[in-house]
């Protein structure tokens, strides 16, 4: 646990510390890419709403509050609308987040890198950059799906973030510390297949998670469809971290240690 945490606030440390040479771009960067992430899931879960309305001609539980303003078909339309705004709202922060990294990096490429006793070269800083960015940006996607999933169902959302970090410890213990020649478990897998196949197991565990919400807790299907989702966008996203983290721990803990 102590080296996950001591791991988690290097990582934080030197991304404040691009974010503060660069304008605040770095964390803009970063918050982009989580957003059109975000994006395409909602651009996707929508059109499964709409369709499951539209074929069940059932009323969603939150229109009698829209109601005295909209119609059902004029409700539909609108979900309909939406779905091409979420959509091109994934393209388009995605492009921006590709633009604000790019004009970061240029103006970090001006001054010499020293963040306490890590100091790089350009070329080492223009690398440490690049894979930093990636998995600052899929930290910010976990917090932030973590706290969509909670809203909805805070006691699912609590076993869902115990899950994530049952996981990163497990990553950290096994993983994280090994050599890359080093083959994991009896089915002798290479470090980013066990993480892989951990991380990917996972939707599982939430789907039997949900099915006892929609049992026990009283939890909606579209409710529960889109936590999956998010489930599935959370756990993609702690894969890319972990896999990132791989190098990444290595570079970033001994000049903090």
């Amino acid at each position: 646990m102590r080296s996950l945490l001591n791991y988690l606030m290097a990582l934080v440390r030197v991304a404040a510390y691009f974010d503060r040479r660069g304008g605040r771009l770095f964390t803009l960067a970063a918050l982009l890419l989580a957003g059109s992430r975000g994006m395409q899931v909602a651009a996707f879960f929508l059109p499964i709403k709409v369709l499951i309305l539209m074929a069940s001609a059932r009323e969603p539980g939150y229109y009698h509050y829209l109601k005295p303003y909209l119609t059902l078909d004029q409700l539909m339309l609108g979900m309909l609308l939406l779905v091409p705004v979420f959509y091109f709202s994934y393209i388009i922060l995605g492009v921006m987040h590709r633009r604000v990294l790019d004009a970061d990096l240029n103006r970090q490429k001006t001054v010499a890198f020293e963040c306490g006793a890590l100091k790089l070269k350009p070329a080492q800083m223009v690398s440490l950059h690049r894979r930093l960015a990636k998995a600052y940006a899929d930290m910010w996607l976990m917090l932030g799906t973590l706290l969509v999933i909670t809203l909805i169902q805070p006691l699912l959302g609590a076993a869902v973030a115990a899950l994530v970090l049952f996981n990163l410890l497990i990553f950290d213990a096994y993983a994280f510390a090994a050599n890359e020649d080093k083959r994991l478990t009896i089915f002798r897998l290479h470090r980013r297949q066990f993480i892989e196949y951990i991380a990917s197991s996972n939707f599982l565990v939430v789907f039997f998670m949900l099915a006892w919400g929609i049992a026990r807790l009283g939890l909606d299907v579209f409710s529960a469809v889109l936590m999956l989702l998010l489930s599935r966008l959370l756990f993609q996203a702690m894969q890319r971290f972990s896999a990132e983290s791989l190098s990444l721990k290595s570079d970033l803990e001994k000049p903090f240690s």
